[in-house]
């Protein structure tokens, strides 16, 4: 892992954006989770929140593990 003052700092700021990005996108999904009227459209949107949650993981792992 880079620790560098420009570069460790540089990758924590787009890890933190990307991770903000991604949750407002999982708010989302979860208020159309509580509005959702059947278990259909409850699953998928839990589905869409697991899968927006592992595609955040891998791309932090890009960054700070590699």
């Amino acid at each position: 892992m880079n620790t560098g003052p420009l570069t460790g700092h540089g990758l924590y700021v787009n890890a933190h954006y990307k991770f903000t990005q991604v949750w407002i996108q999982v708010m989302i999904v979860f208020r159309e989770n509580l509005r959702a009227s059947n278990e259909l459209s409850l699953l998928h949107a839990n589905l869409r929140i697991a899968m927006i949650y592992y595609a955040l993981l891998g791309q932090l792992n890009k960054k700070w593990l590699i």
